[in-house]
């Protein structure tokens, strides 16, 4: 073997490089491998649990810690409803997938701002945040995210903030004109998870993304019917490809599984909702394993790792934008104990009050405005069905201006993800004219000064 064909064989085989034939010539890059839980708190348990387990795919598929960045808030593993402390799993009776995870972002700095920076590579815009690091990717690189949290029309959900889909697709084609990656993939589990791509994402910057859900449908979480966590151990469509990678048996058409094949196999285990596929179909023909590695580990026996899977049954399966009032009411169904069924009680009337008071609001706003201007509603349809107008970029400075004045005069809509399912009536607003946001933010200021807002309303599920 010449120098030179030795080189070149002891770099590829760092698990954090790899080579693509492409026109007779090689190039060399790395991995990298972004991993975002967007939310907080108990209820979102699975979205964490969900992160964690795709670290552990990535970690044990070759990809080394400097090349991987896990952004969660990290308040669930260590929380007090958390059964066995300081660990979190995907499945019943699953191993533990919080062990060894290298948090990168948590707490505060888990929001859409970060996310951006971090996903752009502008390192001295996260200078004194978390441990500091971006994705470095450059030209011959490969990109893999996969993101995790509620979703509405057009948006992707942080504790405190929104991630909106002009401000994503302006970073997608910021790293392309910067030449910042070879080819990416995006797997994004969320309500809505389509419409941050449908119409709006070009097909020829060799980005393809995958979502668990089309535009105007929820996600579902699944194994919710676990009496122990009182919660969602994970999300359906997250779960299916992890899992899928968990069972893998060493052969050559498996590590050979395209982006596409692997969709395939996705939507037909997803049947409450409808993965979809965007971007460039050219980046569906590629492997997986090209963005995320391949395990060949295998065990003292000399036999391949695998994991087996509790077979997911229909009453575990709930809709993403159900689960805190549907764990509330089975574990008042199943208590008896009787300071238990009033606490539950008060819990559940408690936040049946807060979503009345909700929906009057929005009542209220969506009837002033088409009083305002009556030929509005017959393009917009009604808050409980509304047109399914498609987005497009300049749509969202009025989209933004609207929501940003209910969260500051009325209650915060991103602590919220009951009203997530709201918001699609405002986007209708904004297609039928971009310039409409100048009459609707006096009109929800007006009806704001004049309701009585509880406090804790942006708290409700």
């Amino acid at each position: 073997m010449g120098i030179l064909s030795f080189l070149l064989a002891s770099i590829l085989a760092i698990g954090s490089l790899g080579y693509e034939n492409d026109d007779n010539l090689i190039f060399i890059g790395k991995k990298w491998v972004f991993l975002i839980s967007g939310s907080s708190g108990w209820d979102n348990y699975r979205h964490q649990a969900d992160i964690a387990h795709a670290y552990q795919i990535v970690k044990r598929n070759g990809i080394p810690d400097e090349n991987i960045i896990v952004m969660m808030a990290d308040d669930v593993a260590n929380h007090t409803n958390n059964p066995v402390p300081g660990t979190l799993i995907n499945q019943p009776d699953g191993v533990d997938v919080y062990k060894g995870i290298k948090i990168d972002y948590s707490g505060k700095d888990v929001n859409s701002e970060n996310f951006l920076n971090v996903l752009k590579g502008h390192k001295s815009a996260m200078k004194g945040k978390g441990s500091e690091r971006v994705i470095e990717s450059r030209k011959h690189d490969h990109v893999f995210v996969n993101f995790v949290d509620h979703g509405s029309n057009g948006i992707l959900g942080f504790p405190d903030t929104f991630l909106y889909a002009d401000d994503l697709i302006m970073t997608l084609k910021e790293m392309h004109a910067k030449r910042r990656y070879r080819k990416m993939v995006l797997f994004i589990e969320a309500c809505n998870a389509g419409s941050m791509f449908d119409g709006l994402i070009d097909d020829d910057t060799k980005i393809i993304a995958v979502t668990a859900s089309g535009p105007r449908e929820c996600s579902y979480a699944c194994y919710c019917d676990e009496s122990e966590y009182h919660t969602c151990l994970g999300d359906l469509f997250n779960v299916k490809w992890m899992e899928n990678l968990d069972q893998t048996i060493f052969d050559v058409s498996t590590k050979s599984k395209t982006i596409l094949r692997d969709f395939e196999e996705i939507r037909t285990n997803v049947t409450n909702s409808n993965v979809m596929v965007y971007g460039d179909f050219h980046v569906g023909f590629e492997k997986l394993s090209k963005f995320i590695g391949y395990n060949v580990q295998r065990n003292s026996q000399g036999v391949i790792n695998y994991v087996h899977h509790h077979p997911i049954k229909a009453g575990s399966l709930i809709s993403n934008r159900n689960i805190p009032e549907i764990i509330l009411n089975r574990k008042l169904a199943n208590s008896k104990n009787i300071q238990e069924i009033k606490s539950l009680m008060q819990k559940i009337n408690h936040r049946n009050q807060m979503k009345q008071v909700i929906d009057a609001i929005f009542f209220k706003m969506y009837n002033r405005i088409v009083e305002a201007l009556p030929a509005l509603s017959f393009k917009i349809g009604t808050i409980e069905t509304p047109a399914p107008l498609k987005l497009s970029i300049d749509v969202f400075p009025c989209y933004k201006n609207i929501i940003n004045t209910i969260s500051s005069n009325c209650f915060s809509l991103a602590k919220n993800p009951y009203v997530l399912k709201k918001l699609k009536i405002l986007s209708n607003m904004c297609v039928v004219d971009s310039n409409i946001d100048k009459i609707i933010v006096v009109i929800i200021n007006d009806v704001c000064s004049i309701t009585n807002i509880p406090n804790g309303l942006e708290n409700i599920q």
